[in-house]
């Protein structure tokens, strides 16, 4: 449990530093605003922009090597994380349909089955919880794509070495963010009901050949 703990905040954490990095894309809008009504009122012709432009060039080379930090470690995440969440997976679905086919098939007293739905509550709230914050950070990453296309549009009037810079984050951020098990299937809300629906095919499987077999 404290393994897991540390690595769902670790998650969070990068669910983090997308939206600070999605609020500072956002603020260029403002900043080029600003820079243009600045230059435009207070500035001869020759240097409107320059310093402007000298700016924002600055913060946006932070913001793509944020970016790229941010990937790296999202990378770096799923190398250690992949094989022991694929693992706990198939761990998690093959349990849940054994403790369904067992009670199924044989007369339990209260106690045990309330022992049994326990344990599959316990079990499967672990990876819920994987999969719950891994589809923020998909969502997350997401809604970067579109903070990046907003910035695009307000520096058109821009040096093109800016707007290259700036196409080249958006063009990065619409492939989005997010952690697989073992490369098999992303950490979502949509894989968590998957397994849970894998899980119950192989049980209704299982208890279809135990009937025929009774027969």
């Amino acid at each position: 449990m404290a393994a897991d703990s540390f690595n769902v905040t670790v998650i969070l954490q990068l669910h983090n530093q997308l939206d600070l990095l999605g609020r500072n894309l956002r603020s260029l809008n403002d900043s080029i605003s600003d820079m243009k009504s600045t230059s435009t009122e207070t500035l001869p012709k020759h240097m409107q922009h320059s310093d402007g432009s000298r700016d924002i060039h600055s913060r946006l080379r932070m913001s793509v090597l944020h970016h790229q930090a941010i990937i790296r470690n999202v990378q770096l995440l799923e190398e250690c994380l992949g094989g022991m969440l694929l693992g706990q997976s198939l761990s998690i679905g093959t349990s849940f349909c054994l403790q369904l086919f067992q009670a199924a098939t044989r007369a339990k007293r209260v106690q045990e089955l309330g022992k049994t739905c326990s344990y599959l509550v316990t079990a499967f709230s672990m990876l819920f919880i994987y999969c719950w914050f891994g589809d923020d950070l998909i969502s997350e990453s997401e809604k970067l794509a579109f903070s990046a296309y907003d910035a695009v549009t307000s520096l058109q009037a821009c040096p093109a070495a800016i707007r290259r810079s700036l196409l080249l984050l958006m063009a990065r951020a619409q492939r989005p963010l997010h952690l697989t098990a073992g490369g098999f299937f992303s950490l979502s809300r949509e894989s968590f009901v998957a397994v849970l629906n894998a899980s119950y095919s192989f049980f209704a499987i299982l208890r279809n050949f135990k009937e025929e077999y009774d027969d």
